[in-house]
């Protein structure tokens, strides 16, 4: 019974752990069904995915390709674009090549439209085009071929400031029967508009030496002209009457008759629209009006005078001038100036030829200006009580070998200038009575020949007096030693031989130029006198000075026969520079107490020069004067500044060894090869020396170390070492190129917080050492083209890349 009760028991169990697993089977069976349903669904899902990626990737390789395609369509579009904007480009040129071509003038003139002015002024300025071309033009049919070049923003010192024009002259297919080189005046004009027609016209005449006037080797020759064409400041007014509808319109003649100057401005005010033969025609009447009314003049008025009661106002003599008179007072344009009771006290008139000589009844006149006018200078003048300023420029030979007497009864006059007259041969006696007159000027008067001595020697108020191009003037007035209160003087291209100026005690300043015959100055007591300048005397021989108080600089340039200068006792001269003197032998400098600067260049004869009792003299630079022997100095305890380059020395001039306060020693560029012992310690102050380009060779380091020098330069010389170099404990920057140097020392970094520069180009290098890295102060190493291996220069540069040295080799 036990044993039934056991079995029995245990069916019960196993009864009632089925019933209770069976709710387990029944979930796990679930379970298993949705895993399976899940992995249904991963596989459809994996399937899906599959053709989607083929799907994706099918669709990229398409949009690459459609890429593709749009760029080469982009690049045929961007290409085909570049094609049409070449052709019409080249269809632009092949119009204007056409235009040109139609409109061609073969009769030495051109008048070229200019359009688009603003904008081309722009791309002038931006210098996206700085110049133009104008259409060819010839002098004939079978002639030379030519065209000008229009700088808009300017060329050269004119650029910003003025329309630089040029005349081009090209290569032509008649050139092997022309005449060369090209020799004609050339004329240029910009028109005035309006009917004004104050055209601005300028011409030049070419330099036969020139290349730009030879027959053309290319198609075309270097333009030449005129720099300093038109200030822009009138181009770039507002309204003004050259540019209108942003055009402008340039005329140039070639000048093929010898057009008389006076005739030029007649020339281009004809109506442009006439036949060439009628304008020839017109000009040749005028020229024909002209010479007759020319000799009627001198034949009328040569001792009469104009009758003034006929006119009752100003304004009604200045209307009977044959051109317009703008009653707008410009300085440089044909107008007048009215004070406020309708009287004119200014006339200017400016390339206006044939003014009526009514004008001589200006009676309140103050300033006349006379330019390019044909004016006959009347004994009417006189009538010009109140003129204080005269100007008479290029008369075209209207004015004969004589001014008027009554040009002396001009006793307000305090300004005269006689500029670019071409038959006057000298001034009037009478000037005497000019003394109110301050300022005298005669230039460019080629048969001015004589000042009167007496009556010159009246004129006791003259301050400024400029005798400037009178070649045929052989002497000054000897009592030119009454002007007292002459502060300037200008001589240049005169006949003058001699020239003795002496007790001027006014005169700041002397200006003495281009006198081809003038062998000796002497300048003596000018308490004064500041400022000398004395160049391109080719025949001086001797100068003399003394006793000039004040004198501060002077200035000798190429005077190429002058051998020697002695000065003394001149206490205030500072400056004095001579260069391209190249007789110049000797120089002597003694008690001049505030010399500070001596500037001497280019003495290819120069042999000797010395200093006595010279206390504040800081700087000297004598340069290129390859004979100098000898310099010494005696008392000069303030010189800072020594240079001596390019003088051929061959030993070192003994003499700067006394020079203690010496900062600055410049010997490049001579024949040194060695340097004093006691060099360290007879410049103590010593901080820069140049030794470049000598003859310097081994180690100039192991004398004794100019310890305090900061600078030294020994580029150009046939150094091996430089061991020594520890010791120039004070050295900053250091400059070995193009020598032979092998190595550079250790001991180079005992300067590590001194040197901020060493190059060393152009040496027998083969390494650097590695501890120079550790140099502080070292800002800058180059050392390229010497004999470092591709290697070693590699691993120098990953040495030195972290540290703060600029390093090159």
């Amino acid at each position: 019974m036990s044993s039934h009760t056991t079995i029995t028991t245990d069916r019960e169990t196993n009864e009632i752990s089925h019933a209770n697993l069976k709710p387990l089977f029944e979930t796990a069976d679930i379970l298993l069904g949705g895993i399976q349903s899940l992995n249904d669904d991963i596989q459809h899902v994996s399937s899906e995915l599959l053709h989607h990626e083929n799907s994706i990737r099918y669709l990229s390789d398409g949009l690459s390709k459609m890429k593709i395609a749009i760029e080469e369509t982009h690049s045929s579009i961007d290409a085909q674009t570049v094609n049409q904007q070449i052709f019409e480009e080249s269809i632009n040129s092949l119009q204007q090549q056409l235009d040109d071509l139609k409109n061609i003038s073969t009769d030495g003139t051109l008048i070229w439209r200019i359009a688009n002015v603003q904008k081309k002024m722009i791309d002038a300025e931006c210098e996206r085009q700085t110049s133009i071309y104008s259409p060819v033009f010839y002098s004939s049919p079978n002639g030379y071929k030519m065209r000008f070049r229009l700088y808009l923003a300017g060329d050269g010192n004119a650029r910003r400031t003025h329309m630089s024009l040029f005349f081009v002259l090209m290569r032509g297919e008649y050139d092997s029967v022309l005449q060369f080189p090209f020799s004609y005046k050339v004329t240029f004009c910009l028109f005035d508009q309006t009917s004004q027609q104050r055209h601005i016209i300028d011409s030049f005449r070419p330099d036969v030496k020139s290349s730009s006037f030879q027959r053309p080797c290319s198609d075309m020759n270097i333009a030449s002209g005129i720099p300093k064409f038109v200030p822009l400041t009138i181009i770039q007014q507002d309204s003004n009457p050259y540019v209108r509808d942003d055009i402008m319109f340039i005329k140039a003649i070639v000048d093929f008759d010898e057009l008389p100057k006076s005739l030029v401005p007649y020339k281009l005010s004809l109506n442009p629209g006439l036949p060439i033969l009628i304008q020839q025609e017109w000009i040749r009447r005028e020229s024909e009006k002209r010479a007759q009314e020319k000799l009627l003049l001198h034949l009328k008025f040569n001792n009469a005078e104009i009758d003034c009661t006929i006119y009752t106002n100003d304004l009604k003599i200045i209307n009977l001038n044959p051109f317009y008179v703008s009653l707008n007072f410009y300085p440089s344009s044909t107008s007048i100036k009215l004070n406020y009771e309708s009287q004119v006290t200014d006339f200017n008139i400016f390339n206006n030829v044939n003014p009526s000589s009514n004008i001589y009844c200006l009676k309140n006149l103050e300033n006349l200006q006379l330019v390019n006018t044909n004016l006959t200078i009347l004994p009417d003048i006189k009538n010009f009580q109140k003129l204080t300023s005269l100007l008479i420029q290029s008369d075209n030979g209207i004015i004969g070998q004589h001014l008027p007497s009554e040009l002396g009864e001009l006793i307000s006059l305090s300004y005269l200038k006689l500029f670019d007259i071409k038959n006057l041969e000298d001034l009037p006696n009478e000037i005497d009575h000019l003394i109110q007159l301050r300022i005298l000027i005669l230039q460019n008067i080629p048969n001015f020949n004589k000042i009167p001595d007496e009556s010159m020697g009246k004129l006791i108020n003259l301050r400024v007096l400029n005798l400037i191009d009178l070649p045929n003037l052989s002497t000054i007035p000897s009592t030119i030693k009454n002007f007292q209160s002459l502060i300037q003087f200008e001589i240049t291209n005169t006949n003058i031989k001699n020239l003795e100026l002496e007790n001027l005690n006014g005169l700041s300043t002397l200006t003495i130029k281009s006198n081809s015959i003038l062998q000796t100055i002497e300048i003596v007591n000018m308490l004064l006198l500041a400022s000398i300048e004395i160049q391109n005397n080719n025949e001086l021989l001797t100068l003399k000075f003394q006793n000039l108080s004040s004198l501060s600089s002077l200035t000798m340039l190429s005077n190429s026969k002058l051998t020697s200068l002695d000065m003394e006792n001149i206490s205030t001269l500072q400056t004095i520079s001579l260069s391209d003197n190249k007789q110049f032998k000797i120089a002597t400098f003694k008690n001049l107490s505030n010399l500070n600067s001596i500037n001497f260049s280019f003495l290819a004869n120069f042999e000797s020069i010395s200093f006595e009792n010279t206390p504040t003299l800081s700087t000297v630079s004598i340069t290129a004067s390859s004979l100098l022997k000898n310099i010494s100095f005696l008392n000069v305890p303030s010189i800072i500044n020594l240079d001596l380059s390019r003088c051929q020395l061959t030993t070192f001039p003994e003499s700067i060894l006394t020079l203690k306060s010496l900062v600055n020693l410049i010997l490049k560029v001579n024949q040194l090869s060695t340097l004093p012992l006691t060099l360290s310690t007879d410049l103590p102050n010593l901080q820069v020396l140049d030794l470049s380009r000598n003859n310097f060779q081994g180690n100039i380091f192991q004398q004794s170390p100019l310890i305090y020098l900061r600078e030294l330069y020994l580029s150009n010389n046939s150094l091996v070492s430089i061991d020594g170099i520890g010791e120039y404990e004070s050295l900053r920057n250091l400059d070995l190129n193009y020598n032979k140097i092998l190595s550079i020392p250790l001991e180079i970094t005992e300067l590590s917080l001194t040197l901020n520069s060493l190059t060393i180009n152009y040496n027998q290098l083969h390494s650097i050492p590695y501890q120079m890295t550790n140099m502080r102060g070292l800002t800058s190493l180059i050392a390229m083209y010497n004999n470092i291996s591709d290697s070693e220069r590699q691993y120098l540069y990953q040495i030195f890349h972290p540290t703060t040295i600029q390093f090159i080799i």
